[in-house]
């Protein structure tokens, strides 16, 4: 404020204000009055100074002031819109996108159309934080592994957006392109798996890979394949929902049907990708050369792990083709997979079978022979391999034959059909190769020591039977010939019909012609065994039947009265004693077999010797006489008719003797006959016995 020149008196009332005790009729002086005045004068202005430093700021800008506080108004007013940036980044920051789109689409419904520079500003920057948020969802919607639920969130969220791009359209192509990706990075890691490359090796983006989390060994390939199967179990189905969504307008996208023909290319070239990495890695023989090279050759596996982990993992394809046939998917891309499937079950069975060969070819034969009700006088060897052969039936009938849904049935594919008798031939097959091997050739370890001589007379003792404490002794060739024999018989007329009756119970076509063609097979090797021991035994023992006639310079001219059979025929009932002791020892049932071809042998050599003789005494025919006919009773219960009419024919070669000479020859037989009692035992025994064995048997 600014003070008017006052008078005394005017003073005078201020000071009497200020000092109020102040005496009014006190003798002031003029000239103290006007030193008061000055004073508080002074005073006035100070203080009008000071409030200008105090209050002249606040006064000069009265009108700014008022601008601020209509300013204010305005942001309080409209603080929502003022406000919204920053809360956008706020709750971009904390996921809370359906708060963000909310609140961006109720300013553009409030201020979009306001032409207020100051709204339009912050519109703009609201824009822009929207525009980043987009590109933000958009990398979301991209990014890999993601569930179809978020994904249709993230697409629902672009959308209220009005994103510029299809975000359904990204959604399918981004879980397309995963696939593919992924697939090929699992195959490039095992392939260099496979190949044994050094360097540190990365996983792909995708999986969690068995082989490095826990060590084993299951065959590379066979790993590979069984990832891949989960790969697409996992991944596919996502992909076909969300494609499935939208052309079904789930995703309230603009649908694009020209877009129809791409999703089944995607779709299509997924299957095949699966397809042919799993055959390069299983099955290469199924694609074509171009295709092998392009992909590349894994290592050969051992056959058996092979044959231990393809069921597992036909298993793992049929689950994961299952997977697929729930989805509805169209027929050409199921029909990748059930090719697929079709030759991995045909390669499948080939594998087992192959392997049960290779299990046949490696069985040894411990030549301990079994003497039971059920099995009798063979080894185990038929056994084990009967073992084998069910095993291999019941192994392919649970994981090849078994049909699941959308299987074939494998006996009506004319392919597989031909495989699986082509392959039960081969596994008869290998048992009769075995057989055949063991019969082949005498064991080296069989020395002079073990082959049998048959003549005493002339110093060859008879082989007896000895002991041997050698833990690896082996009988002698000519007991692993009978035992070969009797295995073989066992075979053809027991292990075959039970294989053939299996092979029907487990639903298999019946195998009539393979288990034939093995009878047959065998029929003949048991005819070859049966040779090569009659040729061990029976010329030997026909050899040696002339000079032990002749020994000591005998003639049969000679004088002198028979009194027994000549000790060349007790040497022939002692050599087919000998040769009976050694097929019972082995299997009765071939002493119906063996003795009477044995018998025969002898009977043509008996006539043969007679029929060169040059001249008979009465004497020399006497003994003749007595000789075949004690033989020819000796051997009564092996003679076959050729045997009977050699015997015939030899006596009929000798002269006939009076029937007082004849008489004298029945004498000596009598007399025989009690000293050779245990002789005629041992030849008639078993064959009367009450535990008779025959073919029969068998």
């Amino acid at each position: 404020m600014h003070l008017k020149k006052t008078d005394n008196n005017t003073i005078i009332e201020i000071i009497k204000v200020i000092f109020p005790n102040m005496n009014q009729t006190s003798d002031i002086g003029v000239h103290h009055k006007t030193i008061y005045t000055k004073k508080l004068q002074e005073s006035i202005v100070k203080s009008e100074i000071e409030a200008k430093k105090l209050f002249g700021e606040v006064l000069v800008n009265r009108d700014k002031v008022e601008r601020t506080r209509n300013a204010l108004s305005i942001l309080s007013r409209f603080k929502f819109l003022f406000c919204l940036p920053s809360a956008i980044v706020k709750n971009i920051d904390k996921g809370e996108y359906d708060v963000v789109i909310n609140d961006y689409m109720r300013v553009r419904n409030l201020f979009e159309s306001r032409d207020v520079p100051i709204f339009q500003a912050a519109l703009a920057e609201i824009n822009l934080h929207i525009e980043n948020l987009i590109k933000k969802l958009q990398n979301e919607l991209k990014s890999m592994p993601i569930t179809v639920e978020q994904q249709k969130r993230i697409i629902r969220y672009l959308i209220n957006l009005d994103c510029p791009f299809d975000p359904a359209w990204d959604a399918i192509r981004s879980r397309s392109d995963y696939i593919s990706d992924t697939i090929k990075s699992i195959y490039t890691f095992y392939r260099s798996l496979d190949k044994g490359e050094s360097g540190q090796k990365s996983k792909p983006h995708s999986a969690k890979f068995k082989y490095m989390q826990q060590p084993d060994p299951v065959p590379m390939n066979i790993t590979f394949a069984e990832e891949m199967c989960n790969t697409m179990t996992e991944n596919f189905p996502d992909l076909w929902k969300i494609g499935q969504a939208y052309f079904n307008c789930e995703l309230k996208s603009i649908i694009d049907v020209s877009k129809t023909e791409d999703i089944k290319n995607m779709v299509m070239s997924l299957m095949q990708t699966f397809c042919k990495t799993i055959r390069s890695a299983i099955i290469p023989h199924t694609l074509d050369s171009s295709e092998r090279n392009s992909l590349g050759s894994w290592s050969n596996p051992d056959l058996r792990d092979m044959a231990l982990y393809l069921p597992e993992l036909l298993r793992s394809v049929r689950s994961t083709y299952a997977t697929l046939i729930k989805l509805d998917l169209p027929r050409d891309a199921l029909n990748i997979i059930s090719t697929l499937l079709l030759d991995l079950r045909i390669h499948c069975m080939v594998v087992l079978f192959k392997q049960t060969i290779n299990q046949i070819k490696l069985l040894e034969e411990d030549w301990n022979i079994l003497f039971n009700k059920k099995i009798s006088s063979v080894t185990n060897l038929p056994v084990k391999f009967e073992q084998l052969v069910q095993d291999v039936i019941q192994v392919v009938k649970e994981s090849v034959l078994s049909s699941e849904r959308g299987d074939s049935s494998l006996l009506k594919n004319p392919t597989a059909l031909k495989e699986l008798h082509r392959q039960v031939e081969n596994v008869l097959t290998a048992f009769y190769n075995l057989l055949q091997d063991l019969t082949s050739g005498e064991n080296s370890s069989d020395d002079e020591d073990n082959s049998p001589a048959v003549s005493q007379l002339i110093g060859t003792p008879v082989n007896s039977y000895r002991e041997n404490n050698n833990k690896n002794y082996s009988p002698p060739w000519e007991h692993k010939l009978l035992i070969t024999l009797s295995n073989s018989m066992y075979t053809r007329n027991v292990v075959l019909d039970n294989i053939f009756r299996a092979f029907v119970s487990s639903g298999y076509p019946k195998p009539g012609e393979a288990v034939q063609n093995t009878k047959l097979k065998l029929e003949n090797l048991e005819k070859s065994i049966l040779e090569k021991y009659l040729e061990r035994k029976s010329d030997p023992l026909v050899g040696t039947i002339e000079p032990s006639m002749y020994l000591g310079k005998f003639d049969w001219d000679s004088k002198l009265q028979p009194t027994d059979i000549q000790p060349y025929a007790k040497e022939c009932i002692n050599n087919l004693i000998h040769v009976h002791a050694e097929v019972n020892s082995v299997s009765p049932a071939l002493l119906d077999m063996i003795l009477p071809q044995v018998v025969q042998t002898i009977a043509e050599e008996l006539y043969r010797l007679m029929s060169c003789v040059r001249k008979f005494s009465t004497t020399g025919a006497q003994q003749a006489r007595t000789d075949v006919l004690a033989l020819r009773e000796f051997f009564s219960h092996y003679l076959t008719e050729n045997a009977r009419l050699h015997f015939q024919d030899a006596l009929d070669i000798i002269p006939k003797l009076e029937q007082c000479e004849e008489q004298k020859i029945q004498e000596i037989l009598r007399q025989v006959r009690p000293r050779m009692k245990i002789q005629m035992v041992c030849l008639h025994s078993v064959k009367n016995g009450p535990n008779k064995v025959t073919k029969e048997t068998f």
